[in-house]
C-alpha cells in the first residue's frame, strides 16, 4: 500500500460545530415549502451554487419558495441566519492539532458540503490558513458523496487515492463514499464496522494513519511509569491551543496511581520525536548545576512520549523582578548558557515560593546541548554519532562557523525577563550573583559532566540536537564547546548579558 500523503477532512461536524441551527429550522417556516421540494432544492441548489454574500443566498430561497409577506421574511430569515452562524464552536485545540500534523508533513485538505455563507465560520476562525486545500461544495459544483468531490479535492493536493485518508463524522460522505473513490477514512464517532475515533482530539495520538485500525501511542486505561510510580490514565485532555507551544502537542492527563491518590500530569509529543531524548537526559546536567526541575519519563513504544509531573506555581509574567527574583533568573540565565538551552523563555517559566523566597521551574529543554549550526544535509550519517565521529573535526567545523551561544542571543533572552535600565543596581548584583552561584557550581562539577556527556555518546538512541535545518547528531566538538563555556570566568559570561 502506498505511504499516506494527505489527510482530507470534513468541516461541519468534524472540525467545527454548529451549536444553535436556527436558520435550518426557521426557513422552511418561513417559506412554506414542502419538505421534499425544500430537500431537494438545499442538495440540488444552495449546497452547489456560489451566492457572493447572505443577501443573494436568503433571495435564492425566497425566488424559488415566495414568502407571503417578503420584506418580514427576508428580514427574519438574516436574523436566523446570523445567529446562527454566530454559534459556531471550534473543536477545542483543533489549531495545534492541524498545524502538527501538517508539521509532520502530511498535505492537509478540507472537502466539505456547505452553502456558502457557511464559510465565513472556517475563515473567521482561521483554519483556512492550516489547509494547502479548501473545496465548498458551493464553490465546486458538487458535493459528497459524488465521486467528482474526492476527486477535485485529490487533484488539488497532488495525491492518488490510496495516498490519502478522509475524515469525518458521516459514514455515508466520508467513510463508504471515500472507500469505493479509492480512498483510506477514519470515522469521528461510535463505529464497529469502521476505523474509527470517538472524538476529534484522538488524532493527537495516532502513530500510525496508514494501520487498520490507526494505532494509538496514548489512551484511556493505558499503565504508565514515572520514576517509582505506575498507575492507569483514566483521562486525557489535549491543551487548549493559547496553552500549546508552536512545534509539539501537550495533553493533561489524570492518572489514578498504584499508591492510591491521583495526579495530574502533561505528555507530550514532538514534532521531531528524538527531541524526546534531550528533553530527559539535559535535566541529569541541570541536576548536576543545582538547578531543579519537575520530574520525567519516557513512554516507549512505536512513538516515545514525553510524561511529565505539573511544575508547581504560576506562569512568570512581572518584567520588573525584586533582588530575589532576580537572583532566580540569574541561575537559569547561567544554566542556558552553560548548556545551550535556546528557549529559555518567561512563558516556560513558573514562580512559586518556598521558604518566603521565588523558586522557578523551567520546562522546555528539547533545544539545548546545540550552539554549532554545521549543515550537514547532504551526509546521510547526521543523525549517527558513530559514524559522524569518524570523520575530522576539521572537516566538520568547515560546514558552518555559526552559533546559537551569542551575545546577542543571550541579550535577547535576559531582554525577555527584564530591561537592566529599568531595575536597580541591587536588582542586577542579585542576578550576577545568581549567575555566578550556578556557574562555580558547573566548574565544580565539570568533570562529571563531562563524563556524563561522554557516556550519553554511547548510549542509543543517540542525542539528536539542532532546529529544523541544522538537525544532528550531538557530538564531541559540542562537548569541548560546553566544557569551554563552563571553564569562561562567570564573571565574564555574565556581562555578556548586558
Amino acid at each position: 500500500m502506498s505511504e499516506l500523503q494527505a489527510l482530507i477532512f470534513d468541516l461541519y461536524g468534524t472540525l467545527i460545530h454548529l451549536q444553535d441551527t436556527a436558520f435550518q429550522k426557521g426557513i422552511t417556516r418561513l417559506t412554506a415549502a414542502p419538505r421534499k421540494e425544500w430537500i431537494a432544492f438545499l442538495r440540488d441548489t444552495l449546497t452547489v451554487t456560489p451566492y457572493p454574500d447572505r443577501r443573494a443566498f436568503v433571495d435564492a430561497i425566497f425566488d424559488r419558495f415566495p414568502p407571503d409577506d417578503l420584506v418580514t421574511a427576508r428580514e427574519r430569515a438574516h436574523q436566523l441566519l446570523a445567529q446562527e452562524l454566530a454559534s459556531v464552536a471550534v473543536e477545542p485545540s483543533v489549531r495545534s492539532l492541524l498545524g502538527f500534523l501538517r508539521r509532520r508533513g502530511f498535505r492537509l485538505g478540507l472537502l466539505t458540503n456547505s452553502g456558502s455563507p457557511f464559510r465565513e465560520p472556517f475563515a473567521d476562525a482561521g483554519l483556512d490558513t492550516l489547509f494547502d486545500a479548501v473545496l465548498f461544495s458551493c464553490d465546486l459544483g458538487a458535493k459528497k458523496p459524488a465521486a467528482a468531490a474526492y476527486q477535485a479535492i485529490l487533484e488539488r493536493l497532488g495525491v492518488v487515492p490510496e495516498e490519502a485518508l478522509m475524515i469525518g463524522d458521516s459514514l455515508p460522505n466520508d467513510v463508504v463514499a471515500p472507500a469505493a473513490a479509492g480512498l483510506r477514512s477514519l470515522f469521528v464517532g461510535e463505529s464497529q464496522r469502521h476505523a474509527a475515533i470517538g472524538r476529534l482530539a484522538e488524532l493527537a495520538w495516532i502513530g500510525d494513519f496508514g494501520a487498520t485500525p490507526p494505532t494509538s501511542l496514548l489512551r484511556t486505561g493505558q499503565r504508565v511509569r514515572l520514576g517509582d510510580l505506575t498507575g492507569v490514565i483514566v483521562r486525557i485532555e489535549l491543551l487548549p491551543d493559547d496553552l500549546q507551544g508552536r512545534y509539539n502537542l501537550v495533553a493533561a492527563c489524570d492518572v489514578a496511581w498504584d499508591d492510591g491518590f491521583s495526579e495530574r500530569v502533561y505528555v507530550k509529543r514532538f514534532r521531531h520525536p528524538a527531541a524526546i531524548r534531550i528533553e530527559e537526559f539535559v535535566r541529569s546536567l541541570l541536576g548536576e548545576i543545582g538547578i531543579d526541575t519537575n520530574r520525567v519519563a519516557v513512554l516507549e513504544g512505536a512513538e516515545p512520549l514525553l510524561i511529565a509531573r505539573a511544575v508547581t506555581g504560576e506562569r512568570l509574567t512581572t518584567s520588573v523582578p525584586d533582588p530575589d527574583l532576580a537572583f532566580e533568573i540569574g541561575r537559569h540565565g547561567a544554566s542556558a548558557y552553560l548548556l545551550a538551552n535556546a528557549d529559555l523563555r518567561p512563558r516556560n517559566a513558573f514562580l512559586t515560593h518556598y521558604g518566603g523566597r521565588p523558586l522557578l521551574t523551567m520546562v522546555d529543554y528539547e533545544y539545548s546541548l546545540f550552539d554549532r549550526a554545521l549543515d550537514l544535509s547532504d551526509l546521510p550519517e547526521r543523525y549517527d554519532p558513530g559514524k559522524l565521529m569518524r570523520r575530522s573535526e576539521a572537516e566538520l567545523l568547515a560546514r558552518g562557523s555559526r552559533r546559537v551561544v551569542t551575545r546577542a542571543a543571550i541579550q535577547r533572552t535576559r531582554r525577555a525577563f527584564f530591561d537592566h535600565r529599568a531595575v536597580s543596581a541591587t536588582t542586577l548584583a542579585a542576578f550576577r550573583e545568581g549567575w555566578r552561584e550556578v556557574h562555580e557550581a558547573a566548574r565544580e562539577a565539570s568533570s562529571r559532566i563531562d563524563e556524563l556527556l561522554r557516556s550519553r555518546l554511547e548510549i542509543d538512541p543517540p542525542l539528536i540536537v539542532g532546529t529544523e535545518a541544522y538537525r544532528r547528531a550531538f557530538l564531541p566538538l559540542d562537548i569541548a564547546d560546553l566544557l569551554a563555556r563552563i571553564a569562561t570566568s562567570p564573571d565574564s559570561a555574565c556581562d555578556l548579558c548586558f
